[in-house]
């Protein structure tokens, strides 16, 4: 009995592992094997399409975690490296505009 309550302890843990949704590098290595190997397009086509959509999603927390690594810069001291990333996103994260105008405020723009 001692053996089996450790288990069932932790069996929600891995019931919830198993209803994740699988990543976007899965899903394209599904694709890939679909398309190549499998040659089944309509398999292939599925999981690339999920992978664009999450596009929206996954870039916003590209940005976030960019603006929060300059963040980490700025206090640790580094500030040509906090400029650097705070340039990075204002660039490349323009369409994020709260993160963006944060980047900018930085920045002294």
């Amino acid at each position: 009995m001692k053996i089996l309550f450790p288990l069932f302890c932790c069996l929600p843990l891995l019931l919830s592992a198993q209803d994740e949704a699988p990543s976007s590098k899965e899903l394209l290595r599904t694709g890939l094997f679909e398309e190549e190997v499998n040659q089944d397009h309509k398999k292939a086509e599925a999981a690339y399409q999920k992978v664009t959509e999450r596009y929206d999603q996954e870039r916003y927390f590209v940005g976030l975690a960019f603006f929060r690594l300059a963040e980490i810069a700025r206090k640790s001291g580094d500030q040509k490296k906090a400029a650097e990333l705070y340039q990075r996103v204002a660039r490349e994260f323009s369409d994020q505009k709260e993160i963006a105008k944060r980047a900018l405020v930085h920045l002294g723009d």
